[in-house]
């Protein structure tokens, strides 16, 4: 048997796999840091999927460019100015992991809470004053619901405030709650990542409003979102990390081409140690590059996940059976009986109870199946979530469909894709053949 596991044990590898989410500041740094990462090493270690703990947190030094604001078609906004990108931090925190229902499934999810406050200097129209110079102020938080068997955002909620104070006062220029959805999921990766990977994906994103929109327009309600993702290369990341270096390079573009997200993954910080989002609020680009990173306490029990030998998880087909023990040990390392145990596999979750000596065999016999993500050249890799519910531990591997599964699987979806509105076939025609040991 093979191990897999989270906590310690003899049977079993440590699960404790680290890495982070990133990317780059504004077009010109995005085009340096792009250029030095194209030629990483071609025999990078395979990252797989990685767990966050309760607790763990992460402080960003931030760029906002908040000329992006500024509509020049709007008369609004005439004499508006933000010369300078507002600078300040932003605090990013797993707060939980819990049972979140999503698209009629319950599912689970970390909660994490991100809040950023950005400041400079600004110009602004204001009512009867005309134009006035002042500080801009924004301060935003943003909650999200993150699923633990494929790192997915499933809703993502934010409090934004923005203002201008000046001499005269305060004018305020918005004040709102937006909720986005994401049907199915917004999977930002393809977990377990390998060098010069490629792949894409579609979604739905449902936002909303509510508040003083102030001088903003409300966006659509829906949008179809198609995104295609490049592992540009395992190798020095832009900055110096104890730990991160090497890192990997996961960068993001629309339909178009254009760059939407950029993120260095590294697995000693189990975070970001750049991202840039060309749309971190409101349409304005961000670019962060982390303070300080504390971990998060690990729960004091253990459990470890042993797969069965005839099992290649990484190459695995259709409807084949997954087969694996699971083992439940307390803070002693001794055995605990009579637990229940929770698996959850492509949102369907299952209840098993520990023997005398605090394993289970766990045979789901459904098999293997592709994931609900309308992916397109992905390997389809969905993940396994085992929860001791008493102890709110966790542990987590993922199953990778082979060559032959992933075309099989591609040729059923396309009508599928065809008749989502808004999507755009062959956009990214990457490739019809399919090697044995080869991922898009």
């Amino acid at each position: 048997m093979s191990g897999i596991g989270f906590g310690s044990g003899p049977r079993a590898v440590l699960l404790a796999t680290m890495i982070l989410a990133m990317s780059l500041s504004d077009i010109s740094v995005l085009s340096e840091e792009s250029s030095n990462t194209t030629a990483g090493r071609s025999d990078a270690p395979t990252l797989p999927l990685y767990r966050m703990l309760i607790g763990d947190e992460w402080l960003y030094d931030t760029q906002l460019d908040a000329e992006s604001f500024i509509d020049p078609d709007d008369p609004e906004w005439y004499g508006a100015s933000i010369p300078q990108p507002l600078t300040g931090e932003t605090l990013r925190v797993v707060e939980s992991i819990t049972e979140f229902e999503h698209l009629g499934a319950n599912q689970t999810v970390y909660v994490v809470r991100t809040s950023g406050t950005y400041g400079g200097e600004g110009t602004f129209p204001a009512p009867v004053l005309g134009l006035v110079n002042g500080i801009i102020e924004v301060r935003f938080e943003r909650t999200e619901w993150i699923r633990l068997s494929d790192m997915a955002t499933l809703v993502q909620e934010t409090d934004l405030y923005i203002a201008l104070d000046h001499l005269a006062g305060t004018e305020l220029l918005t004040d709102i709650i937006s909720r986005w959805s994401f049907e199915p999921n917004a999977e930002f990766y393809d977990f377990p990542l390998g060098s010069h990977e490629q792949w894409t994906s579609a979604y739905l994103r449902n936002e909303s409003w509510t508040g003083d929109k102030g001088y903003f327009s409300p966006p659509e309600k829906e949008r179809n979102i198609e995104r295609a993702f490049n592992v540009t290369a395992y190798s020095q990341p832009p900055i110096s990390w104890t730990g991160c270096e090497m890192a990997y390079n996961v960068s993001q573009t629309d339909a178009e081409g254009e760059p939407t997200e950029y993120r260095w993954l590294c697995p000693a910080v189990r975070g970001a140690l750049i991202e840039w989002h060309a749309d971190i609020i409101l349409g304005a680009p961000a670019r962060l590059q982390l303070k300080s990173f504390a971990a998060g306490e690990p729960s004091q029990n253990s459990l470890e996940t042993l797969i069965d030998d005839d099992l290649d998880l990484d190459n695995m087909t259709l409807g084949q059976p997954l087969l694996f023990t699971i083992w439940l040990n307390d803070s002693a390392g001794s055995p605990m009986p009579g637990e229940s145990v929770l698996v959850n596999y492509l949102n369907r979750t299952r209840n098993f109870t520990t023997d005398q000596n605090g394993s289970v065999m766990i045979n789901i016999s459904a098999g293997v199946q592709k994931d609900t993500t309308p992916t397109r050249y992905d390997w389809g890799s969905h993940g396994v979530v085992i929860t001791h519910p008493s102890s709110s531990t966790h542990a987590v591997f993922t199953v990778v469909l082979n060559s032959s599964a992933i075309a099989e699987g591609i040729a059923l979806r396309v009508a599928g894709m065809e008749k989502v509105d808004g999507w755009v076939i062959g956009s990214f025609t990457l490739a019809t053949q399919f090697a044995d040991q080869m991922r898009w």
